[in-house]
């Protein structure tokens, strides 16, 4: 296997990623521009989120094939694919077919709306705090399956849509959430989105006034009130959604570790 070249420049070969005591905010590849680690994240009095459990991303399906492979030794083990059949269908991920990977076609979606990165019109500045709400409410059989997987996973997960900030922002608010992150960590987490986003060739061609681009505060803000509003915390949003204690309980434990 050829090493990857970030490692490479350390003189480390990407297949003792997983024994290293330390790991990447965000992976630098040269074909995915928002594959981030959960890791790091302080969830209560000597608790933090593990490195390297869990991986929130982009589109794969651009990657080479030493990328892949850098993945794979990151531990990655189970990669859940939120995207629709269209996104899909224009983009295979390329897990799908990797042997020694788990993968899982998830849609996270409500009836009717596609991407909505894509959309290319003038979009009112609430309508991605109206949409993660809507999939709040009306994507609870989704959130239940995503969290079932991700508890008979082994090893390290990856969940990804297209840009890696809408779907992939409420999954990973949800697991924050329920590990214990304080909520300005997980604003912040999802703050960041647009900073790696926007490096991506495709939306650098996208007019940058489009509110759908962005991953303001209070787009995710608005979606953490209405689970504290409406059922008091994360975990019982996902007790609500179907999601056991049990499975609650395998994710926290895949999550988190003392510090």
């Amino acid at each position: 296997m050829r090493t990857y070249e970030p490692y490479a420049k350390l003189g480390i070969c990407s297949e003792r990623m997983v024994s290293l005591s330390f790991a990447y905010v965000r992976l630098p590849f040269r074909n995915a521009y928002n594959i981030r680690d959960l890791g790091g994240y302080s969830c209560g009095p000597g608790k933090a989120t593990k490195w390297g459990a869990f991986l929130r991303a982009d589109d794969l399906g651009w990657l080479e094939r030493d990328e892949i492979d850098f993945l794979k030794s990151y531990g990655i083990t189970t990669v859940i694919d939120l995207r629709g059949a269209s996104e899909i269908e224009s983009l295979p991920d390329p897990f799908k077919a990797e042997e020694g990977v788990d993968y899982h076609s998830i849609p996270f979606m409500t009836k009717a709306i596609t991407d909505i990165t894509r959309v290319l019109d003038e979009t009112p500045a609430s309508f991605l705090e109206n949409f993660y709400i809507e999939l709040l409410k009306h994507g609870q059989e989704a959130v239940k399956e995503i969290f079932e997987t991700i508890a008979k996973s082994q090893g390290s997960v990856l969940f990804h849509c297209t840009a890696g900030k809408d779907r992939t922002g409420v999954i990973a608010m949800l697991l924050l959430g329920l590990a214990g992150v304080a909520e300005p960590d997980i604003v912040a987490n999802y703050e960041i989105t647009y900073t790696y986003f926007k490096r991506n060739p495709i939306i650098q061609k996208v007019d940058p006034s489009l509110n759908v681009l962005y991953s303001k505060s209070e787009f995710i803000e608005k979606a953490i009130s209405y689970i504290n509003d409406s059922f008091g915390n994360v975990p019982q949003y996902l007790e609500s959604a179907g999601v056991s204690h049990e499975t609650m309980r395998v994710i926290v434990d895949k999550l988190t570790q003392s510090v």
